[in-house]
């Protein structure tokens, strides 16, 4: 479904809790590109975008310390962190290093100190556990065309309190490989007059794959932001304020008022909402994402869900006494669960239960209404009443 389409903006949109854009229209940060789309099915990928990229935290200290080198002597032992990736259409690896606390103490005060990286890539096969399932005998086809990676050394020299750097190391995998990365820190302890003098810590922060192409992502909402790199020593944690997914309400229905219009003729029309009883409506019949391969909307009565909704929309006093919706759902689903679970926890925001019965979903909620009473001839005294009967 679409995604409300005006209100994805940049002052909806924060980086480490900080809005993009302030109600003034000055902005907290450097933005070079920014775009959206609404989550349309045939959508058109952004054009500037050319890879999709997952990160994946490490947090790995590179340390090292003085173990027995024979003869009394003493030798640095490293230990490396490594990095493995077995995604056929993974084509990078972006690395990020973070170096803190690094100066050297002289009698001129905090200079210049120097931290030594090596980053050692290599191809290993896939054991025959590793592999997926397949049908017919799997065939190790090795590697692609490709020279062997190559070892690099690199070197991160100054005075800092922290420092990040991204290092990027292409990769070329093919059916039954992983690609494997370890990453070293290589400089010695000093262990002459200089011993002590030296600071300063190397981590593996997170690993980042990157799969180039264009991705159009039909049927989901997306934002895509290119931002300045200045205040920010990783990447930022992004959340946004959205209103979601457009579903189906009744045609006489404002969603913002709140507010009915006439005789309702049974149609709908498709807006933002979060009153629960049309969510759950929408949950129920859409075949995406919800129970619309098994429920047919025949099956559903349209008129029950419709007085519970107008009862979720009266207004009541809150805690301040001003006045709001009786009911409202803003939420969203982030993994997957059984069908009719999540169809009684939507159901539960109106005090509400859905059960099957007589070929029909059935939605009931606790809301005042008329006393009913059900009588039959053996709860009636004498020979009293009568029957009566409309015809067409």
């Amino acid at each position: 479904g679409l995604a409300e389409a005006d209100q994805v903006k940049l002052r909806s949109v924060y980086l480490d809790g900080v809005p993009v854009e302030n109600n003034d229209g000055s902005r907290n940060f450097q933005v070079e590109q920014f775009d959206t789309r609404e989550g349309e099915i045939q959508q058109d990928a952004i054009e500037w975008v050319t890879a999709a990229s997952s990160e994946v935290q490490v947090g790995h200290e590179l340390q090292r310390r003085l173990v027995d080198g024979g003869s009394g002597g003493k030798k640095t032992h490293f230990t490396p962190c490594s990095i493995e990736v077995s995604e056929p259409d993974v084509s990078e690896v972006d690395v990020t290093v973070q170096v803190s606390n690094l100066w050297w103490d002289s009698n001129k005060g905090h200079t210049n100190a120097t931290v030594k990286l090596q980053f050692e890539p290599s191809y290993r096969t896939l054991s025959k556990d590793e592999l997926p399932p397949k049908t017919e005998p799997w065939e190790i086809t090795g590697l692609k065309d490709e020279p062997p990676p190559k070892t690099e050394s690199w070197e991160i020299t100054g005075v800092c309190q922290v420092y990040c750097k991204t290092f990027t190391f292409p990769v070329h995998l093919a059916a039954g490989a992983r690609f494997v990365l370890k990453i070293s820190r290589t400089d010695v302890i000093d262990q002459g007059e200089n011993a002590g003098k030296k600071h300063g810590t190397a981590h593996v922060l997170s690993y980042t794959k990157r799969r180039t192409g264009k991705f159009r992502y039909p049927g989901s909402a997306l934002v895509a932001m290119q931002i300045s790199s200045e205040k920010f020593d990783r990447v930022p944690v992004r959340s946004y304020d959205v209103k979601g997914l457009l579903v189906e309400v009744p045609d006489n229905y404002d969603p913002l008022e709140r507010t009915y219009e006439g005789t309702w003729t049974g149609k709908f029309k498709r807006a933002w909402t979060n009153n629960p009883a049309w969510i759950f409506r929408d949950v129920l019949l859409n075949r995406r994402y919800g129970a619309g391969a098994w429920v047919n909307e025949s099956y559903v009565d349209r008129y029950a869900l419709y007085a519970i909704a107008k009862y979720c929309d009266e207004r009541v006093p809150n805690s301040d006494g001003d006045p709001e919706p009786r009911f409202t759902c803003n939420c969203y689903v982030t993994s997957r669960t059984h069908a009719f679970a999540l169809l009684q926890q939507l159901a539960s925001i109106f005090r509400g239960i859905a059960y099957w019965c007589a070929g029909s979903v059935l939605t009931s909620a606790d809301m005042p209404c008329d006393p009913t009473y059900i009588y039959n001839p053996s709860n009636v005294v004498g020979r009293g009443g009568q029957r009566q009967a409309v015809f067409d």
